[in-house]
């Protein structure tokens, strides 16, 4: 069994805390995927589950066992790193032979394991070249050789991709996600990228300043964040925001600001309780506001006359920005839409899909 536990795991450089009480359970064989901005943590954690940095408190289970005190060559763990770390002088072969050569495993092994790594990967023709003769592609496959080989309990990356122009990202994502079906060996991937945590991740797991914000499958994630960091981070293009109040009339809930007035669905106020007169953030994001022309259920209460400012087609996605309240709104809209820069368009929110936190502490209410 390769689960790993982190429990109550937190890191101090002096006065500044890296991580702080982190609990995480990453069954076997799972591909768990940690992501946040830079400087969140996610690296540290997984720097610390690899051995590389001293845990300041709480406990790293692997399999069971606490791997607190052991050094990194005894936790049965493979990292891959961002800057690939290939030897310059050494040619494919030998580069992901090296790890197998350290600990004296018998030629005809390491050529057996190196052999069949190279053709997982799709590298056999490459093995008798030097790095400097590959691909930025074909080098991060030899750095994702080189862990195979040594077919650990579990694989951490450390933004492997991240050094890949965009279209080599896409082909990898793809190549690691068959990569883990083949192997079922469990896997952390460190990124900031919120595309590739949520194309990648079985379970994925937003950290902020040291904190895990909210973690679980990526439909999870995206359909219901618990707080206005997972909210805004998880998406794109991002999720709109408005602060609002809250306000009880007689036919119902609304949401109101300046020129704006918006009611929710029925059964509101049995989740909101006692929030009506607070002020609240109201999130939406852009493929719930359509077009007036191409929506369902519009009525006067969730249809707003709004001027767009930029009309922005890319490929078969057609986004159109625009104001309501003072606030910067963006919508998907359909292709068919003939809503242009400059021109005034009624846009209809989907009051089933909105999402409301409370402004002071960002949870989530509805």
């Amino acid at each position: 069994m390769a689960e790993v536990v982190l429990d109550h795991v937190c890191k101090k450089y002096g006065n500044f805390v890296a991580v702080d009480d982190f609990n995480l359970a990453i069954p076997d064989g799972e591909f768990c995927v940690l992501v946040g901005p830079s400087g969140c943590g996610k690296t540290t954690v997984l720097r610390m589950i690899a051995g590389l940095e001293d845990v300041t408190g709480g406990k790293i289970y692997l399999g069971g066992k606490v791997i607190n005190d052991l050094p990194p060559k005894d936790r049965d763990i493979a990292m891959v790193f961002q800057s690939y770390a290939l030897y310059p002088h050494l040619n494919v072969y030998d580069n992901i032979a090296f790890p197998l050569k350290i600990r004296k495993l018998p030629k005809r092994e390491i050529e057996e394991r190196v052999l069949r790594a190279a053709k997982i990967l799709g590298i056999t023709e490459q093995l008798e070249k030097k790095p400097a003769e590959l691909s930025g592609g074909q080098r991060q496959r030899v750095a994702m050789g080189r862990a195979i080989v040594r077919e650990p309990k579990v694989f951490l990356f450390d933004e492997p991709l991240s050094n890949l122009d965009a279209k080599m990202r896409v082909q990898m994502r793809v190549e690691l996600a068959k990569l883990h079906k083949m192997l079922g060996t469990t896997m952390i991937y460190v990124t900031h990228d919120q595309t590739e945590a949520m194309t990648l991740g079985e379970k994925v797991v937003v950290m902020n300043k040291g904190r895990i914000m909210q973690f679980g499958k990526p439909d999870k994630l995206y359909d219901k964040p618990m707080n206005l960091f997972t909210a805004g981070f998880i998406g794109s293009p991002p999720m709109n925001f408005l602060t609002c109040r809250l306000v009880q009339k007689t036919d119902g809930v609304y949401l109101e600001r300046e020129n704006f007035s918006l009611r929710l669905p029925d059964g509101a106020e049995k989740v909101i309780g006692n929030f009506a007169g607070v002020d609240v953030v109201m999130g939406i994001r852009a493929e719930d506001i359509y077009d007036k022309l191409f929506a369902v259920g519009a009525t006067p209460s969730n249809t707003f006359r709004v001027k767009v400012d930029v009309r922005e087609t890319i490929g078969s996605d057609v986004f159109i920005y625009f104001t309501i309240a003072g606030t910067n709104f963006v919508a998907r809209v359909m292709p068919k839409s003939k809503a242009e820069s400059g021109q005034e368009i009624e846009v209809v929110f989907d009051t089933q899909k909105l999402h409301i936190f409370d402004k002071r502490t960002g949870e989530r209410l509805w």
